[in-house]
Parts: C-alpha cells; structure tokens; sequence
C-alpha cells in the first residue's frame, strides 16, 4: 500500500521524498556524510521546502561558527534609545563571520543594526544572495524596532531568480529582498541572516573577501571574524581611500578547537567611520570609503597562477584541436599582417558568438573548452576571451586573458590580491597594445567600453600584476559634423546633415541605430530639438554592420521654417545643442567628489547656410574662444562667399576630472552654452516679407 501510494506523488516530488527517507536512515546510522549528500539532492529537487532546508543547515558541518559572536541586537537598540539620532541614517553596527572548510565549504553570517534619524528615508531595502544548487540563505531575524520601543516584525520579503535574459545571462543566483516600509525617525532596522554551502566548493577552498567598512552612511561599529582551517593563510588589510597613511590596529588572532579541526580566527573591531561622498557621475563610494579586503593569495602572481590552471583546462596546445585549429585558418584567410588578423579573430568572437552566460558551479569562474564556444557559438565573456586567446595562438600571436574589475566597481590599491574583485573578463594583444572586449557588441577592437576604461585588470601569464585599464585615446575620438542648409525665401529650407564618427562616439552610434527598426524615425526624433518642424526624407549609413572602424551617418531631411520669424526678419542659433552642456555634464554648483564623464566628449561642427537673393545677415554672434581643464573651444560665425558659415568646436579629453577642477569645467561649459546659444539675425527683403 505504501508503495502504491508513493507512486501517486508527482515524479519530482517523489523522487525528493525518496533521497529524503533515504537521508534519515543513513543519517540515524552514523553515515553523516552520505546522509548529507542525499539530503542535497532533496533540496535540489523540492527547493520550495523550508523542513528540508531547515533540517540540512542543522545537519551542516560547522553551523554554529558564528555562535559565540552573536550578539543581542534588540537589547542593542534598547539601550541605545536614550541617544538623540544625529544623522538621517546611520549604520549603528555591521558584524560580519566567515567560516571557511577544508573541503572549500565556506559560511558567513551577518548582522545589520540601521538607525532613522530626523530627515532619514521612509523605506528601505536589503538584498541577500546566495547560489541556489550550492549554497543555502536562512533570515535568523528581520525587526523594525519602532521609536516607542515596540517590536514589528511585518516585513516584506521575496525571493527571486537572478538573471538577465535580455542580455543572455543566467546565473545560478537567488536574491532574497527584505522591504522595510513606514520607516520614521527613532526607528531601528535589525537583521540578521546566514548562507552557507551546502557542500565542497568545486574548486577547494580559496577564499578572497572585499568588505565595506565604510558607507555613504555614517558607520558607528564594524564587527568582523574570519575563520580559516589553521595553517591556512590569510593576507589582510584595512584601506582608507580618504586616509591612505591612516594606521588601523591589527586583527586578534586565537586558535580555536572544534570537532571539525583547528581553526585560525582572525578578529577586527572598528569604527566609526564618516559617511563616505555620494554624487552623481562619481566614482563607486568604495574609492572613498574604508574597506578590509582579506585573501588566501600572497600575490597577484599566486591569484594568477591558480586562475591560470583553470584557463589551461579550457586552452588547447596550438595545433591539438582540429576545431580551433580550422576556425583559426578560415578566418585568418587572406589576412595580410597580424593586425588584420586579430580584426578577423576579434570580428568572429563579437559577432558570431552570442553572449550567452550560464553562471552555474565551477563555470562561474571556470571558462568553457575553447572548442566547445567555437563549436556552440555562444558564451559569456570569459568563455569569449578564451576563445580569441586559444585562436590567435593557432596563428602565432601572443594574446593573455584578463581578469577586469569595471570601473563602475570603483578601484582598489590596498595591495592585498584575490579573485573575488573581478566581475569580467577580456583579452590582451601585447604585440598590438589592444585591449578586446568581444562581448560589447557595438564597440570595435580599438573602442574599449566606458565600463572597462579605467577599471583595473590582471593578465593571466607571467610577471601578473594589478594595473589600470586605458581610457580612450583622444586622438582615436572624431565627432566632425557637417551640415548644409539651402534655405528658401519662404523660410523653408533643405538640410543635408552628414557625420563621421570613430572611437567610443561611433560605438554609441551604432548601439543606439542598431536597435531600431527605423533609423529615419529615430534620427529625426533626435534632430527635432535642434531642427523644430524636422522631416527626413533619406537616411544612409556605413560602419555599423559590418563594422568599420568610421561611422558615417547621412541624413536629408526639410524644414518647413528655419528658426523664429519677427516681421522681416528671422532669428536663429545655428549650433545651439539640444540639450545645456551645463546642466547635463556640471549641475551641480560644486563638488567633493571627482566627476566621471563616460568618454572624451566634444564635436567639430561646420553648418552652412545658403541664402536666397536678397536675404541678408543682419546680425552675427561673436566670434570666441575659452579653455578649461583639458577643455577647449572655438567659436565662429562670418560669410563665405554666398554662404553664410559657423563653426564651433569644442572637446573636453579628461574622462576623469578632479573636485578641484570642477568649478572650472562648470565655468567653462557655462561659457560654451552661451557661445554655442549665439543667434543669426536674418533679414528678409520687404518684397519678400
């Protein structure tokens, strides 16, 4: 009968009911480890169980690492609620256990103490995430403390896939959000929560951990305990971006016995820290806040050579893979030179291989067999750089992958190394100095993505080291523009727009024409501001796809009244923009922040106005110049014969521009939008009129 019934359940089901039965029974005879994997397998096949989530964390080795640590955080926030609230949020305390595992089992548990002071925010959010086939999350207690003492416990919490399929990633990552709602000043957030693997790490233990110190909140206490196997080594150091000299106390260190094994514990207890800088177009607060970074690696050489082992896995011998071996000849076919033909080993891997990310297990780390993302033309972008390094050594060029922390990340130079701060990856050409980025699809070999400029990287090879990744060569950026307009004497005019564009301005070009299905539509929606009464009539194009290394856009449109019509005269800004430099790159009045600017920005601009018989200029801007931090401009407006021209030139080359020089880039777009605002006064005969 049992039998039977069984078979009644749902195969799934059944199956999980199955490897559970089987995990109690070996589980009550002392075979804890069998037990312990069969009860994996049950939480795999019902993840929707909390009984057997719960049971397999109290079956997990070493759950109770963080036991001694743990502290009262309700009695915390009660004695506390005498203290006036000086800050509009405040992160009262941040405690932080890891526990690593000989096995690579690794374990963290957290607890957040916020205050809500006067001015403070009405809601708050805090993400936990975990890897669902490999580890498990567990919220030990989530509270709002209100301001009279009473304890509510109604908060908001889902769990949810991690992932991006519009952009062809998928990983094997949960997120669980808790939503903190009705928030008031005197209120208390209290969370506490741990996730732990649920079995060996597919890679051993390698343990890296980058941990904020500071916030863009002020830090009143930071409470922080590895755990490692004793023997195991632990390089660590407390980094102050805003204080590099600043001296912090070394970590306790005690040796610990514990049924598992000894255990090395190392200790911080720091704070407080100041609220770090948060403004728009700023670098990531980590460049200005105090951080512990804390690694099993002695070196970036060490972090690179564990890597590497992996990148050998996935890299043939030249000429030991059939597949790679013929992809790498058919592409290289009638390539003169070897920088034609990283273009065509580049051109495939952007192209012709889709990004595809399946974060799951050792591969979210571990690149797929270089043959396999031939064959399968899809990969992520440690898979595509592999694949670009395994094809150009077919052909004899040297070419290293490398491990990219984006910029957006923000940098670090505390000189600890481990591989937890990378969130990329791209390849590198020595012979060429070429930096390859084949998962961005708009941008050429020689346009680096915004997000990688300026990021830091670490060449898999000999002689490893951190270093920072190129911003764009000014003298590959072009933005020229011209624009001639044939006007009528009714006020109509004919417009022929025609640009050229190279370096990351022709990837933004592409990327945005690329993604409409009506390049008309779109562009005459963009010269709309600009060109009120706009309608484009023909539209061509090169350089998007194939890809050139020049964008050339061609647009003919027609305009039912140039500019603004007073009596017998017309006024017109010629190279006004669309939108005030002023206010889209420098709003605010001053800063403590650098500002970053997402490449070289500027434009070489000429329009030339045909005029009818009989139409005069009646009035002309003034001619200028100006200059700022790494900034220029020119400015002009006078006839050429039967035309009437203007150009205005401008450019700013710093990506980067230093809180000291911002009041002086702010001055210097402030004088451009006045210039480039300059008005033509066109007078019409009285016949005409």
């Amino acid at each position: 009968m049992a039998h039977a019934t069984l078979h009644r359940v749902p195969a799934g089901q059944r199956r999980s009911q199955w490897h559970e039965f089987a995990a109690r029974a070996a589980y009550a005879q002392g075979r804890v480890a069998e037990a312990h994997t069969l009860l994996q397998s049950a939480v795999a096949q019902a993840p929707q169980r909390a009984d057997l989530r719960t049971r397999l964390r109290l079956w997990t080795t070493g759950r109770d690492f963080y036991a001694e640590h743990r502290r009262d955080l309700l009695a915390l926030v009660q004695r506390d609620r005498g203290q006036p609230r000086r800050h509009p949020f405040e992160v009262r305390l941040r405690q932080t256990v890891l526990a690593g595992l000989g096995n690579g089992q690794q374990a963290r548990y957290e607890a957040e103490v916020y205050y809500v002071g006067p001015g403070g925010p009405a809601s708050h959010s805090l993400d936990i995430e975990y890897a669902p086939s490999l580890s498990q999350a567990e919220v030990l207690q989530v509270a709002i403390v209100r301001a009279n003492g009473q304890i509510d416990r109604q908060v908001e919490q889902t769990t949810a896939q991690f992932g991006d399929d519009s952009d062809g990633l998928y990983y094997d990552l949960a997120r669980t959000t808790l939503q903190f709602r009705k928030l008031k000043p005197g209120d208390a957030i209290v969370v506490e929560h741990e996730v732990s693997d649920l079995g060996p790490a597919p890679f051993g233990l390698v343990f890296g951990e980058l941990l904020p110190l500071g916030d863009t909140s002020p830090v009143r206490e930071v409470d922080i305990a590895i755990r490692l196997p004793a023997g195991t080594p632990l390089h660590a150091k407390v980094f102050d971006p805003a204080q590099p000299a600043a001296r912090y106390p070394p970590a306790s260190q005690r040796d610990v016995r514990t049924p598992q094994g000894d255990i090395r514990e190392w200790r911080w207890r720091l704070g407080p820290f100041e609220a770090a800088t948060s403004e728009p177009r700023a670098p990531n607060p980590l460049e200005r806040a105090a951080v512990l970074h804390a690694s099993s690696f002695a070196s970036w050489q060490a972090a690179a050579s564990w890597f590497g082992a992996l990148l050998r896995e996935a890299l043939p011998a030249p000429g030991q893979d059939p597949i790679i071996r013929d992809l790498a000849r058919r592409l290289a076919a009638g390539k003169q030179g070897s920088e034609a033909q990283v273009r065509a080993i580049f051109e495939f891997a952007r192209a012709q291989v889709r990004y595809v990310g399946l974060e799951f297990g050792i591969h979210s780390i571990k690149p797929h067999p270089a043959w396999q993302v031939a064959q399968r033309q899809f990969g992520d972008c440690k898979d595509k750089a592999t694949l670009i390094v395994a094809l150009l050594a077919e052909l004899g060029i040297e070419a290293h992958l490398a491990l990219v922390r984006t910029s957006d990340l923000g940098q670090v130079h505390d000189g600890v190394a481990s591989l937890g701060i990378f969130n990329h990856a791209i390849a590198y050409v020595p012979s060429l100095d070429w930096w390859l980025d084949a998962t961005a699809v708009p941008h050429g070999p020689l346009e680096l993505p915004d997000g990688d400029c300026s990021g830091q990287a670490l060449r898999i090879g000999a002689d490893a080291e951190l270093e920072t990744l190129p911003d764009p060569n000014p003298d590959r950026e072009r933005a020229e523009v011209e624009i001639e307009v044939d006007l009528a004497l009714d006020g109509s005019a004919q417009l022929r727009w025609r640009g050229q564009f190279k370096g990351l301005a022709a990837a933004q070009l592409r990327a945005e024409l690329a993604a409409v299905a009506n390049k008309k539509e779109k562009l005459e929606a963009d010269l709309a501001p600009r060109w009120p009464g706009v309608a484009v009539h023909a539209v061509r194009t090169s350089g998007i796809e194939p890809q050139a290394d020049e964008v050339t856009v061609a647009i003919d449109a027609r305009i039912a009244q140039l500019g603004v019509r007073q009596g017998a005269r017309v006024r017109w800004a010629p190279a006004r923009p669309d939108v005030s430099l002023l206010d889209t790159w420098t709003p605010e009045s001053s800063r403590k922040a650098p500002l970053v600017l997402p490449r070289p920005l500027g434009v070489r601009e000429t329009v030339r106005v045909r005029m009818p018989s009989g139409v005069q200029v009646a009035e002309r801007p003034a001619a200028g110049a100006g200059r700022g931090p790494d900034a220029e401009y020119q400015f002009a407006a006078q006839p050429r014969g039967e035309h009437f021209e203007i150009t205005a030139q401008w450019r700013v080359g710093a990506r980067r521009v230093a809180a000291s020089d911002y009041a002086a880039l702010r001055s210097f777009f402030e004088r451009l939008d006045t210039a480039l605002r300059g008005e033509v006064v066109l007078q019409w005969p009285e016949r005409a009129h």
